[in-house]
C-alpha cells in the first residue's frame, strides 16, 4: 500500500539504495506488522485508557505546539478539537496510527497516568516506531524517540516509589515495543510518572507513542 512503499523508498534511502526493492519492501511489511502486534508482551496493561486509566494533566507536560502556531495546542485539545497534535491520553491508547503520539516540547518531559486499579509494578513498557518506518515527510521521526527516562510511583498513602532508570533504544535492530523490569518491587502505588530525561536528538519535541505499567495486584 502507499505507507510501505513510502517507507520503503526512505529505508532504502537511509541504506544507501545497496537493497533491492523488494527486500527493502519485505522489512518494512515486518516492521508494520511489530509495531501493529505490539500488544503481544504477555502483560496486562494497567496504564491503558480502554482499562480505565487515566492522564493527571496537572502532572503531564503540555502537548507540542508546532512552531509558527498562533493557538498553543493544549487550547484546541480543551475544545475538543484536533491539532494535529496527539494528546497525552494517546500514550495510553493501543489505537495510535502513524505521527499520531504524545508529543511534548523539548527533551524533557513527563507522563502521569493514574492507573486502572492499584498495582503493584513490575515491569515498564514503552513503543515507538520501528526504524524502517521514520519518515520525517509523514511526520514519523526516530530521533523524536525518548531516550533516558525514570519511572516514580505514588502509594495510597502519598508515598513516593522510584521505579528505576530506563533507557529507550532507537536503533535499527531494536524492537518498537521495550519493556523493563521495575527496580523496587513490593510497593502497590495508584499512579505513576513516567519521566522523560532526552530524546534521541530532535531538537523541537519528543514523541511517546505509548507507555504501559504492568505488575501484580
Amino acid at each position: 500500500d502507499e505507507v510501505t512503499e513510502a517507507a520503503a523508498k526512505a529505508a532504502a534511502v537511509r541504506r544507501g539504495g545497496g537493497e533491492e526493492k523488494n527486500d527493502v519492501k519485505a522489512l518494512v511489511e515486518t516492521a508494520i506488522d511489530d509495531f501493529f502486534d505490539g500488544d503481544r508482551v504477555g502483560r496486562f496493561d494497567y496504564a491503558l485508557g480502554a482499562a480505565g486509566a487515566k492522564v493527571v494533566p496537572s502532572q503531564t507536560s503540555e502537548p507540542y505546539t508546532p512552531r509558527g502556531a498562533i493557538i498553543p495546542t493544549k487550547v484546541w485539545h480543551a475544545l475538543g478539537l484536533d491539532a494535529g497534535v496527539g494528546r497525552a491520553a494517546d500514550a495510553l491508547s493501543s489505537q495510535n496510527d502513524f505521527g499520531r503520539c504524545f508529543a511534548f516540547r523539548g527533551a524533557e518531559g513527563r507522563l502521569t497516568v493514574r492507573l486502572s486499579r492499584p498495582v503493584r509494578p513490575t515491569h515498564f513498557s514503552v513503543e515507538h516506531l520501528h526504524a524502517a518506518l521514520c519518515d520525517p515527510a509523514r511526520n514519523a521521526n526516530c530521533s523524536s524517540a525518548p531516550r533516558a527516562m525514570d519511572v516514580v510511583g505514588r502509594s495510597a498513602d502519598g508515598d513516593v516509589v522510584e521505579f528505576g532508570s530506563f533507557s529507550y533504544a532507537a536503533s535499527s535492530d531494536a524492537p518498537t515495543v521495550q519493556t523493563f523490569a521495575a527496580a523496587s518491587l513490593g510497593e502497590r502505588v495508584d499512579a505513576v510518572t513516567l519521566r522523560v530525561k532526552s530524546n534521541h536528538g530532535h531538537p523541537d519535541y519528543t514523541c511517546l507513542y505509548r507507555f504501559r505499567v504492568h505488575g501484580d495486584e
